[in-house]
């Protein structure tokens, strides 16, 4: 048996602030893309801890020894639509950190299921800046497929956007809703 390479950790903001403070650039224009502003270290933290306060599941990703240090943020999110959620990932320099996040997307692909269910999730969402040259690589490996290109993000729109989805292999039964008919007598 191998040695694992990489850990995921319950979010810790000093942790999540040395990821957040030396992104990789791509995810840096994302994470602004996203939020539609200039988005410094700080400001990406309060939007992770309000996230953590809304009920996500929040984590840091870490390197084991040797390098024992933190390289990605990632967050599972439920949505107010039954079976919805959304996730979320900003990390550091791709390359550099390119031997720990091959094994963190193996470690997500795996745990994401159990998790999924946990959290009653079905339909789990994720967007990349269409112009990331590692998203759609790293979203594939963990199981999502590009669902569409969107357009009109940015601050003046001009910037498209690929939505992403995962989907449980088996969703649970549940009750139907009916439409109600009334009889005319």
């Amino acid at each position: 048996m191998t040695r694992p390479l990489v850990k995921l950790s319950p979010f810790d903001p000093a942790r999540a602030l040395t990821v957040l403070s030396g992104l990789d650039d791509n995810d840096q224009l994302e994470a602004q893309i996203m939020r539609g502003d200039p988005a410094e270290s700080y400001d990406l933290l309060t939007d992770w801890l309000l996230l953590a306060r809304q009920g996500a599941a929040c984590y840091v990703g870490e390197a084991l020894p040797p390098i024992s240090a933190p390289f990605a943020v990632l967050a599972l999110v439920p949505g107010t639509t039954p079976g919805l959620g959304y996730a979320a990932m900003l990390a550091r320099d791709h390359h550099f950190w390119k031997r720990a996040l091959v094994p963190l997307v193996r470690l997500i692909r795996h745990d994401l299921p159990p998790v999924a269910a946990h959290m009653g999730l079905h339909r789990i969402e994720a967007r990349s800046w269409a112009g990331h040259p590692t998203a759609a690589t790293l979203l594939r490996a963990i199981g999502f497929t590009r669902e569409a290109e969107m357009t009109g993000f940015g601050y003046g729109g001009e910037m498209n956007l690929d939505q992403w989805v995962w989907l449980a292999d088996y969703i649970p039964p549940r009750h139907t809703a009916t439409l109600a008919t009334s009889k005319e007598t």
